[in-house]
């Protein structure tokens, strides 16, 4: 049988291309896109092979291997696609493919097709290797991490343990510092009840015994006569008692000061630091911005023991030549503070509790903390040291009369100042 020529073939190829492709078993199927557009290219690059048989036909035939690969599609999948192409042009004209040129060709590229397939069956056993090798791997990995997971929940148990145990002991931290709390504030008050029983104490049956005593010298010196050697002696007696009275009475206004409950924290403060430069010659200041309504009675006391305890440490210690006391109002409370000129110190060291009780900036600080107020102590080479304390003012709750809300208070007048220099 003659050759079929360029022409006819070229116009049979491309009556190929143009019908309609064979249904593929293994992927149209399945309906799947990739699979029925790899059928139109196949028979799209099988024809253009056939009409020209180059080596860009069989470099098309590997790809289109490869793609078949890639799809999942197998060797006898392919060979009954490329076997269908073929079984269908032969029923449209048959003569033509009896050419042994066109045999071949389709042959060629069947086999360029091929081709992938051949290559990954050589690659398996060493995919096999790789495999195997990582599913070594795998498993180590999974061993190391399934000890790290046991590692981890024993850590996780035991910090959940911990955690437990450690809010336990800080609820019972918590209570015990609250327990210490309440003693020491009841500790206080026992103790301020006490100065206020001894300073009347003192005040009253032994200063009036010391009155006695006096009115008696006065009384046996009038009898004495004219004997100037008894008189010279009752006379320093007196003088004594005198002293002893004055003691007895200083005593007394440190313990617990009249002026504190008759005048409140202010007028008390002032009388003590006017004593204070009296007896030591250290120029001192009080100067009051405002008034003190609101204040506790338990706060005014920790003003005043505040002040007494820093004045003690001034004249102990400071080395200062003047002191300044000075109360003026915040925005939601009350802030008194004391300054002096003289030495400074490392306030963190006085802070640090040493395990011996003593009424020093340990002492002023929880009075005052248990009066719910804020204490602070600042201390600077050159500058001196300030202590500042402030509590917080509660406004008056006013009842209402006859069911009636009470008035909106009327503003008053700011007082002015008062400054008194003390030496």
């Amino acid at each position: 049988m003659t050759e079929p020529s360029a022409p006819g073939l070229r116009k049979k190829h491309r009556g190929i291309a143009r019908a309609k492709a064979p249904r593929d078993p293994a992927a149209l199927a399945k309906g799947r896109k990739g699979r029925a557009q790899l059928v139109g290219r196949y028979r799209h690059g099988l024809s253009d092979y056939l009409e020209h048989p180059t080596a860009k036909g069989l470099r098309a035939a590997r790809e289109l291997g490869g793609l078949a690969l890639r799809y999942g599609l197998g060797i006898f999948d392919l060979a009954r696609l490329h076997e269908e192409i073929l079984a269908w042009a032969i029923t449209m004209d048959g003569h033509q493919f009896q050419s042994p040129r066109l045999t071949r060709a389709a042959d060629s590229f069947l086999l360029e097709a091929l081709s992938p397939f051949e290559a990954a069956r050589r690659g398996l056993p060493a995919a096999y290797g790789q495999l195997e090798q990582l599913h070594a791997t795998l498993r180590q990995r999974n061993t190391a991490l399934a000890a790290i997971a046991e590692r981890q929940s024993r850590t996780s148990d035991a910090l959940r343990v911990s955690r437990r145990r450690y809010g336990k002991l800080f609820k019972q931290a918590h209570s015990l510092q609250a327990h210490i709390r309440r003693k020491s504030a009841e500790v206080i008050l026992a103790r301020e009840e006490e100065r206020k029983r001894i300073s009347r104490e003192l005040h009253d049956e032994v200063g009036q015994a010391l009155a006695a005593v006096n009115v008696g010298l006065v009384m046996l010196k009038k009898q004495s006569g004219h004997d100037e050697a008894f008189q010279d002696k009752v006379a320093s007696t007196q003088a004594l008692l005198e002293q002893t009275m004055e003691s007895v009475h200083r005593f007394a206004q440190k313990l617990r000061p009249e002026m504190l409950e008759l005048f409140g924290p202010i007028e008390a403060i002032r009388s003590y630091v006017r004593a204070f430069a009296a007896r030591t010659g250290i120029v001192a200041t009080v100067q009051a911005e405002t008034e003190l309504d609101g204040l506790k009675p338990e706060q005014g006391v920790a003003l005043f023991r505040v002040a007494q305890e820093s004045i003690t440490n001034i004249t102990k210690h400071a080395m200062a030549s003047r002191v300044e006391v000075r109360f003026h109002r915040q925005a939601r409370g009350i802030c008194m503070e004391i300054q002096d000129n003289g030495r400074a110190f490392s306030v963190a060291e006085k802070l640090r509790p040493n395990g011996r009780p003593r009424l020093g900036l340990l002492g002023m600080q929880e009075r005052v903390r248990l009066e719910r107020g804020e204490f602070s102590v600042e201390s600077a080479r050159g500058r001196g040291t300030r202590v500042r304390v402030s509590f917080p003012l509660e406004p008056t709750p006013r009842a209402a009369v006859n069911g009636h809300r009470p008035a909106a208070p009327v503003a008053r007048p700011r007082a002015p100042a008062r400054q008194e220099t003390l030496t």
